[in-house]
């Protein structure tokens, strides 16, 4: 399997089942999606950069990811149980790339309204596309928290990745240096919510190929992969592996 446009439905079903194994030998989430982005950077090497997140609260996240998300919130206060959308894995073509560590951006997106996730468009996109909503903010009397369908899975998809905008005329993939220079075509992700409904979690491939919807539509059998193999470690509260917090480095 090498080209994205070629896998069908049966392949990506028979890859799903490949992969299953080694998702399940994980010992944390973030073990597991490490492991699952390095496989598909391998598998297809149209993929420039492959990336799994998962919002996760941030009283559960390592002391590093705490003090991004801090950092990102600036002024606003996080509270303990403030949705942060945490990068777990990451693999692509330079050595920087396959350490999430070293992300300067993307390591903890704290998600503090529908009015700032708006302002990142790749986010409010994905986020939208896959079917999460926000919880309300502690002002909501009521306090229901509404997220993404249980086990439902939904799909981001960006068929030109240097010139589809959104619906306020913006580049969804806003990071144009980063699309011309690594010849970037399209970008597509996958995920949704896990059955308790209290982490969300998307991978998103950026490829040099130009796919079709359908092309993309395809990979779903793995987001349902990823969630059956994982879901024991997200109901353990299994996110990260033990020496998580023993680096802040940083790139881009």
């Amino acid at each position: 399997m090498a080209l994205i446009a070629l896998a069908s439905y049966d392949d990506l079903d028979r890859l799903a089942a490949q992969l299953a194994g080694g998702l399940r030998a994980a010992d944390s989430l973030q073990g597991a999606a490490q492991w699952f982005v390095e496989q598909l950077a391998t598998r297809f090497p149209s993929v420039v950069l492959a990336r799994v997140f998962a919002t996760l609260q941030f009283e559960q996240l390592p002391a590093a990811e705490r003090a991004a998300a801090r950092a990102a919130a600036r002024e606003q206060v996080l509270g303990p149980a403030a949705d942060v959308l945490t990068l777990l894995g990451s693999a692509g073509r330079h050595p920087e790339w396959n350490d999430r560590r070293r992300s300067r951006q993307h390591r903890a997106i704290p998600l503090l309204g529908r009015d700032q996730v708006a302002g990142i468009p790749m986010v409010a996109r994905l986020l939208r596309d896959l079917r999460y909503h926000h919880k309300p903010g502690p002002s909501d009397p009521a306090r229901l928290v509404t997220r993404a369908v249980a086990n439902a899975n939904g799909l981001f998809f960006v068929p030109h990745a240097a010139t589809t905008v959104d619906e306020r005329g913006r580049r969804v993939i806003p990071a144009e240096e980063f699309v011309a220079a690594h010849r970037v075509a399209s970008v597509f992700g996958f995920g949704g919510a896990y059955l308790s409904q209290a982490t969300f979690v998307a991978t998103i491939l950026f490829t040099t190929e130009v796919l079709h919807q359908e092309n993309a539509m395809h990979f779903l059998r793995l987001s349902s992969a990823f969630k059956a193999a994982t879901t024991r470690l997200v109901s353990r509260g299994l996110f990260f592996e033990p020496d998580a917090a023993d680096s802040d480095c940083a790139a881009s």
